[in-house]
């Protein structure tokens, strides 16, 4: 009985991940690191296979997504030149 708030809390935390489509949903803000521009917006750039195209020259991948805690904090995505392979990462707003 103990181990069952454990063990919930473990599934919700693994369980944290969300889909191409949620990328759609609000636009990104930047936040540090790798820099390809103050806002991203889903709905204009082109995004195939996790590569993030800007006027069609791919510029960097989507390594990790971040989902909200309980929303109090705010989902992120963490991205990666291509030619540098220096990581950034933005926030949803």
């Amino acid at each position: 009985m103990k181990h069952y708030p454990v063990i919930i809390l473990l599934i919700l935390i693994s369980s944290c991940s969300f889909s191409d489509t949620d990328l759609k949903n609000g636009w990104w803000k930047y936040g540090n690191g790798y820099h390809i521009g103050d806002v991203l917006d889903f709905n204009t750039l082109t995004f195939s296979n996790d590569t993030i195209y800007t006027n069609g020259i791919p510029r960097a991948i989507l390594i990790d997504r971040v989902d909200s805690y309980f929303n109090l904090t705010s989902r992120k995505i963490i991205i990666q030149s291509l030619s540098s392979n220096e990581k950034g990462t933005y926030h949803q707003k």
